[in-house]
């Protein structure tokens, strides 16, 4: 982690997967290794009640961080050769699926998050929140959120689109696209919270609608299947086109 760190030229501390897991005394790895276990020193606190989170300061060494504190991080994942590339759409996510009608790469997410979590995790995912561009694409992601859990009041599920200027209705999809250019068929009265409802979100019927930040719903992820999320070695890569073929 530390030769990373130096290649990368960052001086600061970075996060490590350690915090505050059950109770304010015990720190543990996501992977439930205690900090006591780990090769470091943890440092004294002095009596005061510490950061939740840590971060990796020099060899040997770990820091209390705030969570909220912007501090690089290293993401790990195991070498593992039992792993399917998904070579239809570009990720070793399997749950990727590759529909032919709109050239495109399809996730449903069944874990409920708000619209900016859902955001963030189609981005770490090589994606983005699904933009609708027309009636047979607004088609297609219907039929996906027919396989969404029925256990939420409110059917909307969150789409790509928001109200740039908050107060003015003026919605634009995450790639900066006029809804008028793109599928923009509203439900009735739609859009009308000025400065309030500033998110999109489509219905079960097709129709868009608008919803308020904190809101947690479905979504769909959309990738383009021309980007490789990962680069696979040349032999393993012939070896996926073979399959495929």
């Amino acid at each position: 982690m530390l030769a990373a760190k130096q290649e990368a030229g960052i001086d600061s501390p970075i996060f490590i997967g350690t915090k505050v897991m059950f109770n304010s005394a015990d720190y543990l790895s996501i992977e439930g290794v205690p900090i006591e276990d780990m090769p470091v020193t943890v440092p004294n606190t002095n009596g005061r009640k510490p950061d939740d989170c840590m971060s990796l300061v020099r060899e040997g060494e770990v820091a209390f961080t705030s969570c909220t504190q912007w501090l690089p991080y290293i993401c790990y994942k195991e070498n593992s050769t039992q792993l399917k590339y998904n070579s239809d759409c570009g990720t070793f996510d399997q749950e990727y699926h590759y529909n032919s009608e709109t050239d495109s790469c399809y996730k449903l997410h069944k874990q409920a998050r708000d619209w900016r979590q859902a955001y963030g995790i189609c981005l770490a995912e090589g994606g983005h929140l699904v933009i609708i561009d027309d009636d047979k694409e607004a088609d297609v992601v219907v039929k996906i959120l027919q396989g969404k859990p029925r256990d939420l009041n409110w059917e909307l599920s969150h789409a790509g689109f928001f109200d740039w200027n908050k107060d003015l209705l003026t919605f634009r999809t995450i790639h900066g696209e006029k809804m008028e250019s793109v599928y923009h068929k509203w439900h009735l009265n739609q859009p009308d919270n000025k400065g309030i409802n500033i998110f999109g979100g489509i219905l079960e019927n097709g129709e868009l609608d608008e919803e308020w930040s904190t809101r947690e719903a479905y979504f769909v992820c959309e990738k383009n299947p021309k980007n490789e999320v990962f680069e696979l070695p040349e032999d393993q890569y012939e070896n996926e086109v073979s399959t495929k073929k």
